[in-house]
């Protein structure tokens, strides 16, 4: 140590270390001067004399002290959303926030774990490094936060001067100034009532990236990762196991000076990787037209697996039910409407096929329901076309529906009557005369 006095050996410890941290980047430094061809060799004994009058230990903190104020931790930046925006960038503790749903990844599923970046001033954000230096279960960050006797002790023997530079120091982990936001930042005006609006400013979870970062370089590159893989090329068994990550997309921030955005960001080359989000592809069944059947009720739409369970659910319900109140009648309309939605599916998927199926000899269905379901086959069939404007098929095909669903609703116990027929009818015939209204332009 510099200094003559009387102090704790646990403050020795810590200055020590600190000591050796100044040392290390003076060295460094000086390495860096004598390999520079741009400096005269004649100037280099001077400057490197500057360099270790700078290096020395209270000067050197005082500078480090004076800069902290340019930088502070986070764990979500705004620099990542636009680099010239200027608004707050937050550190959020991640072991007091509410748990994170099962299955679902957040910032809080770091807990204690979390890594915090560094935003602000690059030239300045050697200091983060000195305030991470770990003096065994804590951190000089964590000491200066609480103002640690011994630590104050170690930066200087005047007690005004290190309780200024712990309290600087201290500031780097903190959320600085009243939370803002920013033009150039992502803003949603999410409605509170009474025409009052809250601001909501997206901020980007660089701790979380991070952690994925973490892991995906660990599952691609390490040791056991590599072995696993090996192992799988020779279908051997592995201990380990590994994981692949398909269609990756990469966000790169900060173009060739991605330490302007945060240090992580420095610490991944700018690379931010995303995990897909497309929507699945989904390989749906070929649509058939519903021939060798008299009604869909009885043949293809009876028999889907879909339906079959709506019906239970209402038959089970109706079974269940002996009152007749707005909340029995609103739950049993809501359950008659999964069929009639189930219904209005499959009429819009066979309407997909080439108009004129029904006109096949394999079709038996009535006229109102190839009606119903072959309506584009009025375009070159007049005589279909002129049919259907003086039928009211959608009558009888809702008949038919409300037939078919007391029928089968009525098992067990249950026995459906005229007023479920009615009601049942009454609940399709809405839609298809919503239907009917749209077919008017292809009969015109």
């Amino acid at each position: 140590m510099s200094e003559n006095r009387q102090i704790s050996q646990r403050a020795q410890l810590f200055r020590e270390q600190m000591e050796k941290f100044i040392a290390d980047r003076l060295a460094n430094k000086i390495e860096a001067l004598a390999k520079d061809s741009k400096v005269p060799d004649a100037d280099k004994p001077a400057k490197s004399s500057a360099l270790e009058k700078e290096y020395q230990f209270e000067n050197w903190v005082a500078d480090a002290a004076e800069s902290a104020s340019q930088i502070h931790f986070a764990t979500h930046i705004l620099k990542a959303v636009h680099p010239d925006a200027r608004g707050s960038n937050i550190v959020v503790e991640t072991e007091t926030t509410t748990s994170s749903r099962e299955g679902l990844v957040s910032s809080a599923v770091l807990k204690q774990s979390i890594r915090l970046d560094v935003v602000g001033n690059a030239a300045a954000q050697y200091v983060a490094k000195f305030v991470k230096l770990d003096f065994g279960a804590k951190s000089f960050l964590d000491l200066a936060i609480e103002k640690d006797p011994d630590l104050m002790s170690a930066l200087s023997s005047e007690v005004a001067l290190s309780s200024r530079w712990l309290v600087a120091f201290a500031a780097i982990g903190h959320t600085k100034g009243v939370l803002s936001s920013h033009a150039l930042a992502k803003q949603i005006y999410f409605p509170m009532g009474d025409g009052k609006y809250h601001l909501l400013s997206p901020l980007f979870p660089t701790s979380l990236v991070q952690r994925f970062y973490d892991r995906l370089q660990d599952d691609r590159y390490s040791e056991g990762a590599k072995a696993a893989r090996d192992a799988k090329k020779k279908n051997e068994p592995h201990i380990r196991g590994y994981c692949d990550y398909p269609d990756l997309g990469l966000q790169k921030l900060g173009g060739t000076k991605p330490l302007n955005i945060s240090t992580l960001n420095h610490e991944r080359r700018g690379a931010n990787w995303l995990l897909s989000s497309v929507p699945p592809s989904w390989h749906s069944a070929e649509i058939v037209p519903p021939f060798n059947a008299e009604s869909v009720f009885d043949g293809p739409f009876g028999r889907k697996r879909e339906v079959r369970a709506a019906t239970n659910a209402l038959r089970k319900f109706l079974e269940e039910t002996d009152n007749n109140n707005i909340t029995i009648r609103l739950r049993r309309a809501a359950l008659v409407g999964v069929i009639v939605d189930q219904l209005i599916d499959f009429m819009s998927r066979l309407t997909e096929l080439t108009p004129g199926w029904s006109a096949d000899a394999r079709c038996f269905l009535s006229l109102d329901e190839s009606f119903w379901l072959d309506p584009y086959r009025a375009k070159d069939d007049e005589e279909f076309r002129n049919a259907r404007r003086s039928s009211d098929w959608q009558q009888t095909v809702g008949g038919r529906f409300a037939k078919w669903l007391n029928r089968e609703l009525s098992i067990g116990k249950m026995d459906m009557g005229d007023d479920e027929h009615a009601q049942w009818s009454a609940d399709l015939e809405k839609e298809l005369r919503m239907f009917r209204d749209n077919l008017e332009s292809i009969d015109e």
